[in-house]
């Protein structure tokens, strides 16, 4: 019997950084519809946020170590047939040439030691002895991240190198937006729609929508351009 797992991470409130506005709602709205629409086991959903919800009983914040534990602990018990789903809402970081995702007390001074890079995060989901693995990945820009770091490509090799089925939420030339009219990032507002109100059962629906739907809500929210990256190999797209 298949079972599905699924991650979602989302960090508003930095100790180092500028707040975000919507990334931890981006990560509850989607860990609702797993649980809510799609049924998934809470048994094995996992929900890291600033408000450090309750999983199995205990607290978990999206901290640099909260995050790593948790991934351990779902590619322990994932089984060969299993689906798991892994989404990232927050801050990324790139030093000497590799993309981190920055936890909650990621420092910018100190990457390598608070950030988790992306090659740690891949390498780590791929041990799992699934190959059903889709990698969700809406990595914002800090201010004084220049527009000339190309944020996210970096990640875009990994994907490739390992195999991953992986989306960026927009370009590495690009930036991922918020907007108060949705009270969402534009990444996963186009994300819920595609699977929940336009039915997108494969990920080859899916990334058709995704890659028109971005652009429109950037546009209509007056927002720079903001195109998704898909990384997913061909036997996965159906």
């Amino acid at each position: 019997m298949t079972n599905y797992w699924a991650i979602a991470i989302g960090v508003n409130r930095y100790q180092f950084f500028q707040p975000l506005l919507y990334a931890q709602w981006d990560a509850q709205s989607l860990y609702r519809y797993w649980v809510e629409t799609a049924q998934f086991s809470p048994r094995r959903c996992r929900l890291l946020i600033d408000a450090a919800p309750v999983i199995d009983g205990e607290t978990a914040l999206p901290t640099r170590g909260g995050i790593q534990q948790q991934l351990a602990e779902i590619c322990r018990a994932i089984q060969p047939e299993d689906v798991l789903w892994c989404f990232f809402s927050g801050y990324g970081m790139q030093h000497e040439g590799a993309d981190y995702l920055m936890p909650i007390d990621g420092n910018p001074e100190r990457v390598t030691t608070t950030g988790i890079a992306v090659a740690d995060l891949m390498r780590q989901i791929r041990q799992a002895p699934t190959d059903n693995i889709l990698v969700l990945l809406d990595l914002k820009r800090p201010p004084e991240v220049p527009a000339e770091v190309r944020l996210g490509a970096p990640t875009a090799v990994l994907a490739e190198e390992y195999g991953l089925a992986t989306i960026l939420a927009c370009r590495a030339d690009q930036s991922s937006h918020e907007t108060l009219a949705l009270r969402q990032g534009l990444f996963t507002q186009a994300l819920l729609e595609g699977l929940s109100e336009h039915n997108a059962v494969t990920l080859e629906q899916l990334t058709q929508y995704l890659g028109d739907r971005l652009p429109d809500l950037s546009d209509r929210h007056w927002r720079p351009r903001q195109e998704p990256v898909f990384l997913i190999p061909p036997d996965k797209r159906y």
